[in-house]
């Protein structure tokens, strides 16, 4: 009985567990990365991810679904905790945003075509002998990055991409419609943009790029006034639940 009575009187005295902090993560609509349900709960195998994270870090997360060309603003002007979730590495986000260690790993980038294209590679093809095809056209996410190399090769190609300032599912439309010749995927969203569009995905060509052999790491980026100790918790957090090859 006076051992129960010390249990207790120690609860009863133990400090309150702190309140978890709020922070608004910024986030878009990008199956199977990305997607709020209809109550606004996280789905997606990055957002779900990334929501344990926060809250093993004792963050508590307000989920704002914006257009993907707004989130880096939005970030860059934020006073107040703010994340944007599976972002790459750039030089230029690096001046403007403060990186979490990474929490996953791309499948290497592919080319996807309509399979109706007559200029269909025999076999695997590369990146750079797709980008120095003179009458090819690419369509690219105007608001993506896809790494610096492949950044520059889309930059330096004979014909200019066509350049949309929209979603994965606008451009898979868009090429079904041939409104340009191939863009670039990851493996992982092909299934969800087939999907997601209702286009057959027999009507489509998956094209393995021999010259991309890694994929690209995906991060958690916050505004800069965000205070290192949390980034710290966030970084332990992810060392805890994450496991990269």
């Amino acid at each position: 009985m006076a051992c129960f009575l010390a249990v207790c009187l120690s609860a009863l005295c133990a400090p309150p567990r702190a309140a978890a902090q709020p922070v608004t993560v910024l986030t878009f609509e990008r199956p199977p990365y990305y997607t709020l349900g209809v109550n606004g709960h996280p789905q997606g195998f990055l957002l779900s991810l990334a929501d344990r994270i926060l809250r093993e870090a004792g963050l508590l997360p307000e989920y704002v679904d914006i257009p993907s060309g707004r989130i880096l603003m939005e970030l860059a002007a934020a006073k107040t905790p703010t994340c944007a979730v599976g972002w790459y590495m750039t030089p230029e986000r690096t001046r403007t945003a403060e990186y979490s260690y990474p929490i996953y790993q791309d499948a290497p980038l592919m080319a996807l075509f309509r399979d109706d294209f007559q200029g269909l590679p025999d076999g695997p093809a590369t990146l750079r002998g797709l980008a120095a095809m003179p009458g090819l056209v690419f369509g690219l996410n105007e608001s993506f990055s896809y790494g610096p190399e492949v950044d520059t090769l889309m930059a330096n190609m004979p014909r200019p991409p066509v350049r949309v300032n929209g979603t994965q599912l606008q451009l898979v439309r868009m090429l079904h419609a041939s409104r340009f010749d191939v863009m670039l995927v990851n493996p992982e969203e092909i299934d969800a943009l087939a999907t997601e569009t209702g286009v057959d995905p027999f009507s489509l060509r998956i094209v393995p790029l021999a010259d991309l052999r890694k994929g690209r790491l995906r991060y958690l980026l916050f505004n800069k006034s965000i205070d290192p100790a949390v980034l710290g918790r966030v970084n332990r957090a992810i060392e805890k639940l994450v496991k990269l090859e």
